[in-house]
């Protein structure tokens, strides 16, 4: 399928995919080759805690100065 978004963390060699579908980040290794099971999923916090949601992301970004992940909901 096509992620709306994706975004590259180059000093710990991680490239992180937005899943619109279910509301989570896909974490795969940079130097994976072939059809690899990711390495994490990040997803929101338990329901009801809103400000820990990830909604449906329709993008991902990665501030490599701040070594945040930045997903707009």
């Amino acid at each position: 399928k096509s992620p709306p978004g994706i975004a590259l963390d180059a000093k710990l060699g991680e490239l992180y995919v937005a899943n619109m579908g279910t509301p989570s980040i896909t974490v795969f290794p940079v130097m994976a080759n072939g059809d690899v099971a990711p390495s994490r999923t990040i997803r929101g916090g338990p329901a009801g805690a809103v400000g820990l949601m990830i909604g449906n992301p329709g993008a991902v970004g990665y501030d490599s100065k701040r070594e945040q992940i930045l997903v707009p909901n």
